[in-house]
């Protein structure tokens, strides 16, 4: 390294400490870094990355990101870190003392300045941009606090920068920060961009996995001796790490054009008049935001797979996400887009991630898997989808072209975490979609409004479906995303169109400011379902009446507890019919077996002799995903758009049915008190007076889908409310701002416009500021507002030291001593979420379970570091806390104190 002096040249930047003879230096690693960004931006960044900031060329926005990577470790040549990393190598202080660099012998605060910081006051003393200097102070993950930040002349640790020799570490850094600039093409500090804040967002992202791979041993390698730093080449170790680290080829836009034939080859079909309608508004007017709102069963998701490659194809992305509200719709979406990823993936290779808690056990998802870095370029496919490992991990999932997740992982771009910079990398490079937009509380929606906005200032192309969205939500959606785009454009407000309209479909749009909209008039056949009050006593009754004949119907609840009590009655009363019980506290493995049932007994290929005699009952997972169709229906009150997605799981299809069942009836049970909890009084309330006036009692779907769901969510004229009505009302209200409240103290600022005349503001620091650490696991739980989750492990005990599985057919295990890789399925198929009552008492629940007895499995399998167990006897029952508790593959999960019935 003949450009930089030798003082430069012995500083250390990498150790190993069990080998004390190895080591990097610091030179090799910062050009390891830039060269390795090089490689990211000539192959995998895609156009809509580099384009993201309107002020800023793209020639500009890679040279700056790239010199950013050269100097991101300044921060290492500093005597405070030279004296810490020199105790790791061998012979380095006399190196540096051969070089007339002399190191104090001690430090009074030597962690007030870790390299980041020490990083961004450097450079800021040096000139250079302070938002460009935030962004080595946020390396690591996390912008610095204003708190930490001081300049070189006020800072009161002169000891950890440069004390007894300051002329030499000035000296340094002026070196290596000319070198940086003049390899980039700057002549001084001042050609450095001023850059606004959400684009250093992606900045700091690239240097982060640019950071990441250079540090990676087996990619980099430390070495032995001085004389080996002669042979040090950067871009060939760069060049040999990219071939070795496989990944994928940036995804080739393709026409932005998409017409019948195109779809067809993609999805096996022509389109029918709605995806027709989708693909010309994306061909003609290009749109930044698209809203589709239809019924159920109509192909919205085809839909949206091919609006989101056509509006990909425009703003020039290289991937898709798409976000589903659950685990379970998740597993359910994932084999249809992978089949329409590996259409766009023909002609190269492409990285493909499934993101939720339980995706190692999705067995399609792990039959793409691949090793990364460790794989041989022969066992790497020429084309289609591959798991690279680099990206199977929680902050880099979304940074792989392709990704099926749970809509937490986008909201999570919004929460003030570390490394939240990937996250927004990673969607700031796709097209999105979410499905199901109108499924989520105001908690929930709190975040997804602040997404759509630091989405619409990168003109991400968002693409959002419903079948039951109200006005007023359409209308927030459409405003949140509208804001990005106006900090964007240096605009006011978006211009929405006079009146929102009401129609079903309706397909909703934006372009730049300017919101359009078209209800389609499609022909298009209606269900008439007759609505009826049922009281609970009479549930047995009227399912007899209604089955004299044969058939199927479907009890759907709102709580476990519920749906577990009424299956107990009804395996009493119809001893001669198949009954399936389905809810979240059943095993994964149970859950799976169950779910492949009712496609079986009930789904859209089932016969009469599959559907004959049958009675599912099941709480509200049974609204969501299933592709089932019942020929009667019993639920629970539940608000009216979720009340219609349970309707839509009746006469979906058309079939021979008995007589009596040949038109849908749909009777509705009175609300309990787990149904009050669930939902308020408010929106249960507004549903029962909508049901009472409807007219000849029948909902007719899906002509009356829009007007129902609007009229519930309509904000009331609160004189015109009765006194009761009217404190349901502002109970409700308050617990919306409360909700938003909660939720907007996790939130990240939206982005800050650049202000030419202050651009000490366009900067990091502070960005995620008075928040506690928070990792992906806990910020996965503040997105959503519920409960801690408990899930554990549930086996039975067996004969010695042995444990078998509580579902299928029993597998035996020694909990003394380390599973083998095959059979670690097979025990984390075993695991389920506790109820409440249970997660209440977190601390007392923890230390009753059962985790000391599996030590040895905790010890020698990575895979259960972070797994609980619960050990029940041989016949399924247990204790915990005060509660009998049994598992059993027919009802799932149960707890009973005293005389309470098993919830």
């Amino acid at each position: 390294m003949q450009q930089v002096s030798e003082q430069f040249q012995a500083m250390c930047a990498k150790s190993c400490r069990e080998t004390p003879s190895f080591y990097l230096p610091l030179w090799c690693h910062l050009l390891d870094t830039a060269s390795m960004a090089e490689l990211l931006f000539a192959h995998w960044i895609p156009a809509s990355v580099t384009h993201a900031d309107s002020c800023l060329s793209e020639q500009d926005f890679v040279r700056t990101t790239e010199f950013l990577c050269l100097v991101h470790d300044i921060g290492k040549a500093t005597p405070v870190f030279q004296s810490r990393i020199s105790d790791h190598v061998d012979g380095q202080k006399e190196r540096l003392d051969s070089v007339g660099v002399e190191l104090p012998a001690g430090f009074r605060t030597p962690q007030a300045t870790p390299h980041t910081i020490a990083g961004e006051i450097i450079l800021n003393d040096l000139h250079c941009p302070c938002g460009l200097s935030s962004v080595v102070g946020a390396h690591h993950g996390r912008p610095q606090g204003y708190e930490k930040l001081t300049t070189l002349e006020g800072t009161p640790w002169k000891e950890n920068f440069y004390e007894e020799q300051p002329s030499l570490w000035r000296g340094l850094w002026k070196e290596w920060f000319a070198f940086a600039l003049h390899r980039y093409g700057f002549e001084q500090a001042s050609d450095l961009p001023v850059v606004q804040q959400s684009t250093l967002i992606l900045m700091t992202g690239i240097v982060i996995v640019s950071d990441w791979i250079a540090s990676n041993q087996e990619l980099f390698p430390l070495i032995s001796t001085w004389k080996a730093e002669k042979l040090l080449d950067p871009e060939a170790r760069a060049e040999q790490a990219w071939k070795e680290l496989h990944f994928p080829e940036r995804l080739k836009s393709g026409s932005i054009v998409m017409g019948d034939s195109d779809f067809r080859r993609k999805f096996g079909f022509l389109p029918n008049e709605l995806q027709r309608e989708v693909l010309h508004i994306c061909n003609t007017e290009q749109p930044d935001l698209l809203i589709i709102e239809a019924q159920m069963g109509v192909g919205k998701t085809e839909a949206a797979l091919s609006a989101a490659e056509t509006m990909g194809n425009f703003h020039q992305d290289s991937g898709l996400y798409f976000g589903l509200p659950s685990q379970a719709t998740a597993d359910g979406l994932y084999p249809r887009v992978r089949s329409f990823t590996e259409d766009l993936s023909q002609h190269g290779s492409h990285t493909m991630d499934l993101m939720h808690g339980n995706a190692a056990l999705n067995r399609e998802y792990t039959s793409l898997f691949q090793t990364g870095a460790s794989s041989v370029a022969e066992d790497m496919p020429d084309a289609g989808v591959y798991i690279n490992a680099w990206f199977d991990q929680a902050k880099t999932g979304l940074l792989a072209d392709f990704v099926v997740g749970t809509v937490d992982q986008m909201l999570m771009a919004s929460v003030r975490t570390s490394h939240v910079m990937l996250r927004i990398l990673g969607l700031c490079g796709k097209a999105v979609v979410v499905d199901e937009c109108h499924a989520y509380d105001a908690y929930m929606n709190y975040y997804l409004d602040h997404v759509l906005t630091w989405l619409g200032h990168y003109r991400v192309p968002v693409i959002l479906l419903s079948a039951t969205l109200p006005s007023i939500r359409r209308r927030e959606l459409l405003t949140a995303y509208e804001k990005g785009v106006c900090l964007e454009q240096k605009t006011e407000k978006p211009h929405f169109p006079e009146e929102t309209k009401i129609g079903y479909p309706l397909l909703t749009w934006s372009r730049g400011t300017q919101v359009l909209q078209k209800r389609m008039e499609i022909p298009e056949s209606v269900t008439a379902v007759t609505m009826e009050k049922l009281a609970e006593e009479q549930l047995v009754p009227r399912l007899k009446e209604a089955l004299d004949e044969g058939g199927c119907a479907g009890i759907i609840v709102n709580t476990v507890r519920k749906a577990q009590e009424i299956s107990q009655l009804v395996q009493n009363e119809f001893p001669n019919f198949d009954v399936i019980l389905t809810h979240s506290a059943f095993t994964r493995e149970d859950r799976a077996r169950i779910e492949q049932n009712l496609l079986k007994r009930i789904g859209k290929k089932s016969g009469v002799r599959d559907r004959n005699h049958l009675i599912v009952i099941g709480t509200q997972v049974l609204e969501q995903s299933l592709d089932i169709d019942f020929d009667f229906l019993i639920t629970q009150i539940c608000p009216m758009d979720l009340l219609l997605q349970r309707i839509g799981r009746e006469h979906r299809h058309q079939r021979v049915r008995p007589q009596k069942l040949k038109e849908a009836r749909c009777a509705v049970l009175d609300a309990d008190d787990g149904t009050r909890a669930v939902y308020g009084d408010w929106l249960l309330m507004q549903t029962r007076e909508e049901l009472d006036h409807l007219k000849d009692q029948q909902i007719r779907i899906p002509t009356m889908i829009p007007g129902l769901v609007e009229s519930v969510y309509r904000e009331p004229e609160e004189e015109t409310l009765p006194e009761e009505a009217r404190e349901y009302w502002h109970i409700y209200r308050s617990q919306i701002e409360e909700k938003k409240a909660r939720a907007q103290a996790f939130c990240m600022p939206v982005p800050r416009r650049l202000n030419p005349g202050r651009p000490e503001r366009s900067t990091l620091d502070g960005l995620l500021e008075s928040l506690p650490d928070t990792d992906s696991q806990q910020a996965q739980a503040v997105v959503r507002d519920v409960a801690p989750s408990l899930e554990v492990i549930v086996l039975k005990s067996a004969q010695d030291d042995m444990v078998c599985t509580v579902s299928g057919e029993p597998a035996y295990f020694s909990r003394l001593n380390p599973l083998q890789d095959e059979e670690l399925e097979s025990v984390l198929l075993q695991t389920v979420k506790l109820p409440s009552v249970f997660t209440r008492r977190w601390g007392q629940t923890m230390t009753e379970l059962n985790d000391r007895a599996f030590d040895a499995w905790r010890e020698g399998n990575s895979a259960f570091r972070y797994r609980h167990f619960l050990l029940l006897d041989a016949d399924g029952r247990g204790r915990l806390l005060s509660y009998d508790i049994m598992y059993s593959s027919k009802n799932g999960f149960c707890y009973r104190r005293e005389e309470t019935e098993h919830e």
